[in-house]
């Protein structure tokens, strides 16, 4: 995954709070072209954009922040159907949480540490990975959520001390093996956790009702620490997915890049999702050069591929 792109109310206030709560940095920014704003994104008024990210990661995924004037966020609880929220992984969490709180973000909890399900144990084994984790929700209805991994060998990013990178996308799904199987056959991901949940301490983290139970999983390419793609299934239904607005509040679309667009574009229809535009090429100031196209995923959520030319 290369971008997330987000809908936002007010841009300046929503970078700097990336700025100064997470430590991203604005690698650029300004009004897109009339050209980029009609045919990537339907917009009929030529919105501000801006990208951000980790320039000192190499291949960190950047967050694209899109002004949607008088936005809101539509989501009335974490388990509603639809995009959930940007994931970070972090070191010190207890400091960035306590510093988005006094930027104004509320948190579900504070950051609770998360253990592999039980049958997973090996008696007489050391302790596995375990993960600190906490939800939170911008003034605007997005939501935010912070992740530290502890006793691995490795973190999920390249991270000192006090800072985070992003991580990964999360929705909530009605077709998690659906989804699976668009990111498997499209993309090239592969499962890299699956998970059934309930009771605490997850109740206390998603702020759901005592005792809801929800499948989780979370998808990534082979070699990449992050640029994941995070799915939650609390209710199982055959019907698709309501279509994420291609430019709106929260996450609504992810970009991927791909060497191949024509190959890539050729394994869409096997894998639950379909064509919407494109392929067609780009010139922006903050969107970069490129051959794009815009295909629908099974989960609802425009996926941009990009091929760099």
């Amino acid at each position: 995954m290369r971008e997330i792109t987000i809908g936002v109310r007010d841009l300046t206030a929503r970078a700097a709070l990336l700025e100064s709560g997470l430590g991203l940095t604005v690698l650029r920014t300004g009004l897109m072209t009339s050209s980029v704003a009609s045919r990537l994104f339907d917009a009929h008024t030529i919105p501000r954009a801006a990208l951000m990210g980790r320039p000192d990661v190499e291949g960190s995924p950047r967050i694209r922040l899109v002004e949607v004037l008088g936005a809101l966020h539509g989501r009335e609880r974490v388990g509603a159907p639809g995009p959930l929220g940007t994931g970070f992984t972090t070191t010190g969490i207890s400091k960035i949480h306590a510093r988005l709180q006094g930027l104004g973000v509320r948190f579900l909890s504070d950051p609770l540490l998360l253990a592999p399900p039980r049958e997973e144990a090996i008696p007489g084994a050391p302790p596995g990975p375990r993960r600190y984790e906490a939800f939170g929700r911008f003034a605007d209805g997005d939501f935010v959520v912070l992740i530290e991994r502890v006793g691995a060998d490795t973190a999920y990013g390249t991270l000192t001390s006090d800072s985070s990178e992003p991580l990964h996308a999360s929705f909530v799904v009605t077709n998690l093996n659906a989804s699976l199987h668009f990111m498997r056959e499209v993309l090239e991901h592969e499962t890299l956790l699956a998970e059934s949940c309930s009771g605490p301490p997850f109740d206390e983290l998603l702020g759901r009702p005592e005792g809801a139970s929800f499948r989780f999983a979370m998808s990534h390419r082979p070699g990449f620490v992050t640029g994941r793609t995070i799915f939650m299934e609390f209710e199982k239904r055959l019907e698709p997915m309501t279509h994420t607005p291609g430019l709106g509040p929260g996450i609504c679309r992810l970009r991927y890049d791909t060497t191949d667009l024509h190959a890539t574009l050729a394994r869409v229809p096997g894998g639950g999702g379909s064509l919407v535009r494109g392929p067609a090429s780009v010139d922006d100031p903050v969107l970069g050069q490129g051959l794009v196209a815009m295909v629908r995923s099974p989960f609802g959520v425009l996926i941009e591929l990009w091929q760099t030319t």
